[in-house]
């Protein structure tokens, strides 16, 4: 019996021994299963770091490219030759397929596919890919970078004369108002008339498209216009910077060319330029000049538009601007001071004033922005921006 019973243990522990050095190997086969896919995922994400790392490097050679040609006044942004001067094949730096000429790195290569550039007129996107191997036609790792860059601009009229009427401080209309155009206070916007309108514009643009240029109200305290569409109606807006007439005037007063008087004749002045050293008072119609003052202006006359309906007269004063007269008058009125219209003339044009405008009766307003050859203060030029900077997924 005893032996029996001792022979049963040692068969057990047998069996015991035979699983645990089972079980051993299994944990031990798991853990080599284990640590080579470890393996796996580690060079597989080193390759996509070199591959995102050579998309990147792609990336930046084709905004250096564009960055040079800008610098170099060699911008041709809508000409189809000069869009492909960026491939290796016309000169340029870029490869349009894999290549060991765009490496980045040992084992990083770089290439923009031709299908994968797009132009707009205001902005370019641009998909690059980067792959990583030991040469350009042996892929471990792909990634791709998609970047829209904007294009410059020359910088154009100073965004105060393309609001409309601007005031630093109070726009008020004692009456009824029939704006067709924009307008902005840095205080408050207020017309007293309960029969208002306010009304979009239409404009062709450079494709011979009518296109809608909505027309909005707005203040940075209070803005409060009855009958209208109220979402047009804005209170509580940014503050937007109201340039000085006075250095505009002391830039230009002694500019070859320019006429120091104060007395402004009738008719077609071709681009003429007066300067007044005081207060000027005009009373004849007049077009195409411009007219500085250091102090106020008083305009009795009209003045006219081109007969593009561009806008041909400026008249800027360090002191105040009073428009009184009857017919219908259209510019660039432009003070440091308040500006006033007391006529029953339609206004037409843009008004900027350093302090209130404000409308003595019923108010007829018409905004335009073609300026001729009036010379404007202008918006500083853009540089080439960056707008969009990310991975994209591969294509198949």
């Amino acid at each position: 019996m005893h032996y029996q019973a001792r022979h049963a243990q040692r068969g057990a522990a047998l069996l015991v021994g035979v699983i645990l050095t089972m079980v051993t190997a299994m944990v031990a086969l798991s853990s080599m299963r284990g640590s080579q896919f470890q393996e796996g995922m580690t060079a597989n994400l080193n390759h996509k770091a070199i591959a995102f790392t050579a998309a990147e490097a792609g990336a930046s050679e084709f905004f250096k490219w564009l960055s040079t040609e800008q610098a170099n006044n060699s911008i041709d942004w809508e000409n189809a030759t000069w869009q492909n001067k960026w491939q290796k094949s016309n000169s340029g730096p870029i490869q349009t397929s894999a290549s060991g000429d765009n490496k980045a790195g040992d084992k990083g290569f770089f290439w923009i596919a031709p299908t994968d550039v797009t132009w707009n007129p205001n902005f370019v996107k641009v998909v690059i890919t980067g792959q990583s191997g030991p040469s350009a036609d042996n892929a471990l790792g792909r990634a791709q970078i998609a970047i829209q860059l904007q294009r410059p601009t020359s910088g154009g009229p100073h965004p105060a004369f393309m609001t409309g009427l601007l005031a630093n401080k109070n726009i008020e209309i004692k009456g009824n108002a029939n704006l067709q155009g924009s307008a902005h206070a840095n205080g408050n916007f207020d017309v007293t008339g309960g029969n208002s309108s306010l009304n979009d514009r239409t404009k062709i643009d450079e494709e011979g498209n009518t296109v809608t240029l909505v027309s909005k109200v707005s203040a940075q305290k209070t803005a409060s216009m009855s009958k209208v569409n109220q979402d047009k109606v804005i209170s509580n807006a940014n503050l937007v910077d109201v340039p000085s007439a006075k250095k505009y005037i002391e830039a230009n007063e002694n500019i070859p060319g320019v006429i120091k008087s104060c007395s402004i004749p009738s008719g077609n002045l071709k681009g003429a330029v007066y300067f007044c050293s005081g207060d000027l008072t005009t009373d004849g119609d007049f077009s195409n000049a411009t007219i500085l003052a250091t102090g106020n202006v008083t305009h009795k006359g009209s003045s006219k538009l081109g007969e593009s309906q561009e806008l041909t007269v400026m008249i800027v004063a360090q002191g105040e601007i009073t428009i009184n007269g009857k017919n219908d008058t259209y510019g660039v009125f432009w003070s440091d001071g308040n500006v006033t219209q007391n006529g029953s003339s339609v206004l037409g044009g843009a008004v900027i004033a350093g302090g209130n405008i404000t409308r003595n009766g019923v108010f007829n307003y018409k905004q335009y922005d073609d300026f001729g050859g009036l010379s404007l203060p202008t918006a500083p030029a853009s540089g080439l921006a960056i707008t969009h900077w990310a991975e994209a997924l591969p294509s198949p």
